[in-house]
């Protein structure tokens, strides 16, 4: 380091990037991380920080708590010493200054979960990786860092940190929004390698997120997108979804109550996993469209339930797969009380349960599609148009070799039909 006593400042050889500001120094010269400002009996330490630290700021005094201790993670208010941390009670923000956490924690957080004392605003900035290795953080290694339920029910966060890691932990971001009612915006996701249950619950009941992060990865692991957006109730856009290689309940229940969505993004796939599909859409009382649905090779309960309750749902998708699967389509579209036509259904040979409680409640229905098929299974039309109080005529039925429950309770509730 070097040091210059006149006029009023320093030239010092450092990468460091000083945080904050200093109007007078007479002496000023780099000791090891601090910055020692000499001014005639009077000696100031002021404190510079390199890396993207965990950063807490809030415009009033805020408390913040953590659950359960995690080996090796330190904090620092207002730019004092780094301390252990553990699960103190500690005061930040306003006069107090920010809250810094950084760490050497190869196994993240470990299921803990941080909680704030007041209902002032928090803005948490820096890398969530600086808690795994806060010296290498660019480089450090997350196949085993979790911070599931980190952040669950802090309605004080609008600022979340940012999610650097590219490689996954299975249930890693589990939850880790869940109730952050005040968040706005999302951070990004830039990980192409998914692990199970990675983002499973990530953003649920975040009533103040607009729009989705965008999400790269093509091949997708068990439920790693389950729930993430559930009960995100302001959500205007959704992600694009470019993934063609699917998993085990991979989308289930993805947007679950996204009441604002409008427009369901495309699903290029076209081979499909079992119970893919299941509830992606449920109760998106705005939803008007469905996006094409292009796969030729169904999976078990892989569309069961993906529209049910779409009350604004007026145009249905084309369904031309001749094999399916058990329970592919059931309750696909139940209780969409505006869609008024149903798609073509071309099978002959049925699955089992496969078009069960398909448009079951759906109360505009007028008109049902052919059933051509001769080859039953087990459940296949079981409560299909149950409760279509608005259906009139019921299509032929040209089963030959019929199983058991078939036909059970198909018309039930058809109050209007009046041709059978």
């Amino acid at each position: 380091p070097r040091s210059t006593r006149f006029p009023y400042t320093t030239l010092f050889r450092s990468r460091d990037k000083l945080v904050g500001s200093l109007i007078v120094a007479v002496i000023a010269t780099v000791l090891g991380g601090l910055i020692v400002i000499t001014i005639p009996k009077i000696v100031v330490y002021y404190r510079c920080y390199t890396k993207p630290y965990i950063t807490f700021e809030s415009d009033f005094t805020q408390v913040f708590h953590l659950s359960k201790e995690v080996d090796a993670l330190e904090y620092s208010v207002g730019e004092s010493k780094w301390k252990k941390l553990n699960t103190q009670t500690i005061v930040f923000g306003g006069n107090h200054g920010k809250l810094l956490l950084r760490g050497k924690s190869n196994t993240g957080t470990n299921g803990a979960t941080i909680s704030f004392g007041t209902n002032s605003e928090v803005i948490c900035t820096g890398d969530i990786c600086t808690l795994v290795d806060y010296k290498h953080y660019d480089k450090a290694t997350t196949s085993n860092a979790k911070f599931k339920h980190l952040f669950q029910n802090c309605k004080q966060l609008v600022v979340s940190p940012k999610l650097s890691s590219k490689v996954l932990a299975d249930s890693c971001y589990y939850d880790m929004f869940g109730g952050c009612s005040s968040l706005r915006v999302a951070p990004e996701l830039p990980a192409e390698y998914l692990a199970m249950s990675c983002y499973s619950l990530m953003f649920r009941g975040c009533a103040s997120l607009e729009k989705a992060p965008i999400l790269p990865a093509m091949d997708l692991a068990k439920n790693c997108y389950s729930d993430m957006f559930e009960n995100c109730t302001s959500l205007l856009y959704a992600p694009e979804l470019p993934a063609e290689n699917l998993d085990t309940l991979c989308y289930c229940e993805m947007f679950f109550g996204c009441t604002s969505l409008e427009e369901a993004p495309k699903l290029p796939a076209k081979k499909l996993a079992n119970k893919c599909y299941l509830a992606m859409f449920h109760e998106c009382t705005s939803l008007k469209y469905t996006p094409e649905l292009p796969a030729e090779n169904l999976a078990p309960s892989c569309y069961s339930y993906m529209f049910s309750r779409c009350t604004s749902l007026t145009m249905d998708p084309k369904l031309p797969v001749m094999n399916l699967a058990e329970g592919c389509y059931l309750g696909m579209f139940e209780n969409c009380t505006s869609l008024i036509s149903a798609p073509t259904l071309p099978a002959k040979d049925l699955a089992d349960y496969c078009y069960s409680l398909m448009f079951n409640g759906c109360t505009s229905l007028k008109y049902a599609p052919k059933l051509p098929a001769k080859n039953l299974a087990e459940g296949c039309y079981l409560k299909m148009f149950s409760g279509c109080t608005s259906l009139e005529k019921a299509p032929e039925l040209q089963g030959e070799n019929l199983a058991e429950k078939c036909y059970l309770e198909m018309f039930s509730g058809c109050t209007s039909l009046r041709k059978a």
